[in-house]
């Protein structure tokens, strides 16, 4: 809180009102805290300047359609394929496999400076082709539209940075599957970095379940791993 021109502390008597209990102030102050209450009380005996940004976390819901479908201004899709490029059911994987995670990204109208955020589940390792070869099939190739002007490769997500000029793009991302039982599957978010009311996800569900693979169906994935790395 701040005063107006010409206010100084001495003058300063602010009460704060917040998750049942009281504060007074006065000096000009910054606070961040937790609100586990719906009501906060400012209330003062001078004239001040204040601000309160309120922020919180909400799980993005279950949403996967279409990019040609969705007629907003900015409209992603993720999907997962095997090394065909066949759509695969998540559920139907085993510890070990290969698959790419499959990016479709489109606008109606030119748009710059685009960030894409693709978090990777926790199961998944993402395959860093600028460390490790890897070759790909022709079912997995980046399409001829993809341009990107700058991409970072996490641990738990691939951020890229690049514009739409109308056209659908598509991308893919190498994984492998590293962890059986329970995953949680995050979302892959879009937005115009300087306006962040365009913007969008997608998020084909919440959780799916990795399965062991025979011992005999792993330890050939072993061996396979193995010649790779």
């Amino acid at each position: 809180a701040t005063y107006y021109k010409g206010e100084t502390d001495n003058t300063m008597d602010v009460t704060l009102k917040m998750n049942d209990a009281k504060e007074t102030y006065k000096k000009s102050f910054h606070l961040e805290s937790q609100l586990h209450k719906p009501t906060l009380v400012v209330d003062s005996k001078n004239l001040i300047n204040y601000n309160i940004e309120v922020s919180q976390y909400l799980p993005k819901e279950v949403k996967h359609h279409s990019v040609l479908k969705d007629t907003q201004t900015l409209n992603i899709r993720r999907s997962y394929v095997n090394e065909k490029g066949i759509e695969i059911d998540l559920n139907d994987l085993t510890l070990g496999d290969l698959i790419y995670s499959k990016v479709e990204i489109q606008s109606p109208e030119k748009l710059e400076n685009i960030v894409i955020s693709d978090r990777i589940s926790s199961c998944f390792e993402i395959i860093n082709e600028r460390v490790h070869a890897h070759k790909r099939t022709q079912k997995v190739k980046n399409s001829s539209s993809f341009r990107v002007d700058y991409q970072d490769m996490r641990d738990d997500r691939v951020l890229s940075f690049l514009s739409l000029t109308g056209n659908a793009m598509t991308y893919f991302t190498p994984l492998r599957v590293t962890t059986a039982g329970e995953c949680k599957l995050p979302a892959i978010t879009t937005e115009a970095m300087y306006d962040s009311r365009i913007s969008d996800y997608d998020k084909e569900r919440d959780s799916f379940f990795v399965k062991r693979a025979h011992p005999s169906i792993a330890k050939t994935k072993l061996n396979k791993l193995k010649q790779k790395w």
